[in-house]
């Protein structure tokens, strides 16, 4: 089961202008990568918090390894894909995986 994008990964939010140097520690850089692939690929299918897809992303070593749902509403037809890359090309893995997937 994919899950939705962005599930499972926990974001802090606080006011413009605030010192907030000391939550750098808990930053993960693996977590980050996998986050902007996953919206790309939703945003590029103009996919929202109730858009019937879906996407997976993770890390390893230096690759980022994305899957992704989408469900094509009009005929109830849905596709699974799946596309890997170099983690400096996340949102770009996540736009192409959603452009091909589109296509179909």
């Amino acid at each position: 089961i994919l899950p939705a994008a962005g599930q499972g990964i926990l974001a802090v939010q606080g006011r413009q202008g605030e010192d907030y140097h000391f939550l750098e520690s808990f930053g993960d850089i693996e977590s980050t990568l996998a986050a902007k692939a996953e919206r790309a690929f939703v945003r590029q299918l103009d996919g929202g918090c109730s858009s019937p897809v879906a996407a997976y992303g993770e890390v390893k070593e230096d690759m980022l390894f994305l899957r992704g749902l989408y469900y094509r509403e009009e005929d109830g037809i849905y596709f699974i894909g799946e596309k890997s890359g170099p983690v400096e090309e996340a949102e770009k893995i996540g736009r192409f995986l959603a452009r091909e997937m589109k296509a179909k």
